[in-house]
This record gives C-alpha cells, structure tokens and sequence, in this order.
C-alpha cells in the first residue's frame, strides 16, 4: 500500500485560506465519501483543524492531481496549488505520527 498526506497548514497557507479550508464534521463525511466514489480509493482520513486540513490517502498516487483539482473546485480557491504540501510514503507516515 503506498500512503499520500495532502495539505495545507499555518506554516505555508494564509489564514484566509485556512478558514475555507476548515470542514465541520458531515463536510469531512460527505468529502471523503465523494473522493471514494470518484476516484475508487480505499482509505480515506480527514483532519481538520483551524491550523490544517489534510487528507491521508491510501493508493492515490496516480490520481493526486485530478483529487487537487476536485478539491480546488469544491473550495473554488483556483490557486489552492500554490501552498499545498504532498508527502508520500515513509514521509507521510511520519508526517502522521508528528501531528496524532
């Protein structure tokens, strides 16, 4: 299994963004379930806090920029590119123990 993280937080994202950012609870549900059904992924988990969103992802290395995409839609922040980061594998397990 090969582990994506996509985000955006404090260190590199406004605080503007940072706030559309932010999902409630049934945004993160109705998100995930959304990225399953588009992009036939398994895992999905959502975190979401004032300082970050981020997105663990299970198999989704082949599909990140069409998920970007579908995430910059959903917000309409055209320019959302412009402070994402994207960890893979190693990196983003332990980007996942730094932040749990």
């Amino acid at each position: 299994m090969r582990f994506t993280v996509i985000g955006w937080n404090f260190k590199n994202t406004p605080i503007e963004v940072r706030e559309r950012l932010a999902l409630t609870r049934d945004q993160q549900i109705e998100l995930a379930n959304r990225l399953k059904e588009c992009f036939k992924l398994g895992d999905i988990v959502i975190l979401s806090t004032c300082n970050r969103t981020e997105f663990f992802l299970a198999n989704a290395e082949q599909q990140l920029n069409q998920i970007i995409e579908m995430l910059q839609k959903y917000w309409n922040i055209p320019d959302l590119r412009e402070s994402i980061y994207i960890l893979q594998n190693l990196d983003a397990s332990r980007h996942l123990f730094r932040v749990a």
